[in-house]
C-alpha cells in the first residue's frame, strides 16, 4: 500500500509539474522511485536505470496529456517542433547507449550537476544579445540531439533543456513551455524503446519489469499524471513570466541538491 500511495502521489506531482513547466516531469519522478525502489530492497546497481527508464515511459503519456491542454491556449510552431525533434530522437537512442555503460553513482552525480546549471541559466535570464537572436535553423538538429542525449541520460522529457534553450533564444515563457511539452513526446518514445533494450536480459531486475521499465510504478503514476497535467497548464498561462521562471529554478536547484548531497 506504501508503494501504492508513492507511485500515485508521484504522478500527482509530476504531472502538474509537467503541465505548468513543460519539463516531463522526470527530475521529479526519478529520485521518488528511488525511494520506492530503497523500500522494495531492490539492488542499487539496477535502481538508478529502472527509475530513470520508468520515468521516461510515464513522461510519454504524461507528456500527450499536456500537449492536448496547450493547444487549446497556445498556437505550436510545429516547424520547430519537428526540427527539434528529429535531432531528440537521435539523440535519445545515442543516450541509452551511454547510460548504459555509465555506473549507477556516477549517473545520479551527472543528474544533480545538470540540474545546477539549468537552474543557474534559468534563474539568471542568460541570453544572447544581438540583432538575430532567434532559434536558427541549422542549430535546430544539433541542438535536438544535444538535448536528446541529455533526456535518455537523465530521464527526462527534454524540457528541462529545452525551455531554458528557448529563452535564450527569446521565445515567450509560455511558448517555450508548450514546444518543450510537444518535443517530448517523439524523445521519450525513443528513450524509453532503448532502456526496454538494455535491460532486457537484466537478471537483477524485480517481476513486472520490462527492461529498465517498472510496469507497476509506470501505472500508477500515469493514473494520476494525466490528469493533474491539464491543471498545471491552467495555471501557466495565467501566471506571469518571471513567476514562471524563478520558480522553475528553484525547482532545479532542489533536486540538484538533492541528487548531489543526498
Amino acid at each position: 500500500m506504501t508503494l501504492i500511495l508513492i507511485y500515485l502521489a508521484t504522478g500527482l506531482l509530476s504531472g502538474f509539474l509537467a503541465g505548468l513547466f513543460g519539463i516531463g516531469g522526470g527530475l521529479i519522478i526519478v529520485p521518488l522511485l528511488l525511494l520506492s525502489y530503497r523500500l522494495q530492497g531492490l539492488p542499487e546497481s539496477i535502481s538508478i536505470h529502472l527509475a530513470v527508464g520508468t520515468s521516461l515511459a510515464c513522461i510519454v503519456f504524461t507528456a500527450l496529456s499536456s500537449v492536448r491542454a496547450h493547444m487549446a491556449k497556445v498556437e505550436l510552431e510545429w516547424r520547430l517542433v519537428l526540427q527539434l525533434s528529429a535531432g531528440m530522437v537521435c539523440g535519445a537512442l545515442l543516450g541509452g547507449d551511454i547510460a548504459a555503460g555509465l555506473s549507477a553513482t556516477l549517473l545520479q552525480q551527472l543528474i544533480g550537476l545538470f540540474a545546477l546549471v539549468m537552474a543557474l541559466q534559468i534563474w539568471c535570464d542568460w541570453r544572447p544579445q544581438g540583432k538575430h537572436p532567434h532559434v536558427t535553423r541549422l542549430e535546430r538538429p544539433l541542438v535536438g540531439t544535444a538535448i536528446g542525449v541529455s533526456s535518455a541520460l537523465f530521464g527526462i522529457g527534454g524540457g528541462t533543456l529545452i525551455v531554458p534553450y528557448l529563452r535564450w533564444r527569446h521565445v515567450p515563457m509560455v511558448q517555450a513551455i508548450a514546444i518543450s511539452a510537444a518535443c517530448g513526446i517523439p524523445v521519450t518514445v525513443s528513450a524509453t524503446i532503448s532502456y526496454i533494450y538494455h535491460g532486457w536480459h537484466e537478471p537483477a531486475l524485480p517481476a513486472h519489469a520490462f527492461g529498465f521499465v517498472y510496469w507497476p510504478a509506470l501505472l500508477g503514476i500515469v493514473l494520476t499524471s494525466t490528469l493533474t497535467a491539464r491543471l498545471g497548464v491552467r495555471l501557466a498561462h495565467r501566471l506571469s513570466s518571471l513567476w514562471l521562471r524563478r520558480s522553475f529554478a528553484l525547482l532545479q536547484l532542489l533536486i540538484a541538491i538533492k541528487f548531489l548531497f543526498f
